[in-house]
């Protein structure tokens, strides 16, 4: 076995990446933080790398301030965000046929003034 083997200078690195619109953090091994970024690229994709830092001490330290949720209070949670996100649906529809009840009243009142 070499020297190089088991005495490695592999960092590691703080990757977050967007998976389906979420931002997730993960921990990648590598040499170099090209290294990294390369392997992050390649696993993600090129878009969905948002950023890469070498301080395993961020993760530690976010971690301890995040509080952990039981299953039920997941479930609400997901629950209430699905609420907010439908309730902002129905708002950008009623707004959408606003608008196109309002541009056909435009169109009835320009063909009206085009034919007297």
């Amino acid at each position: 076995m070499r020297y190089s083997e088991f005495n490695s200078n592999i960092k590691y690195f703080i990757a977050t990446v967007k998976i389906k619109g979420t931002s997730i953090k993960t921990l990648i091994a590598a040499d170099s933080s090209a290294h990294a970024r390369l392997l992050a690229q390649c696993l993600y994709g090129s878009s969905n790398l948002v950023s890469l830092s070498e301080s395993v001490d961020d993760l530690d330290e976010q971690a301890s301030g995040t509080k952990t949720l039981t299953p039920d209070q997941l479930k609400i949670k997901s629950l209430s965000d699905k609420k907010a996100k439908i309730s902002d649906q129905i708002k950008q529809e009623r707004e959408r046929q606003k608008l196109a009840k309002a541009q056909m009243s435009m169109q009835a009142a320009l063909q009206a003034r085009l034919k007297n």
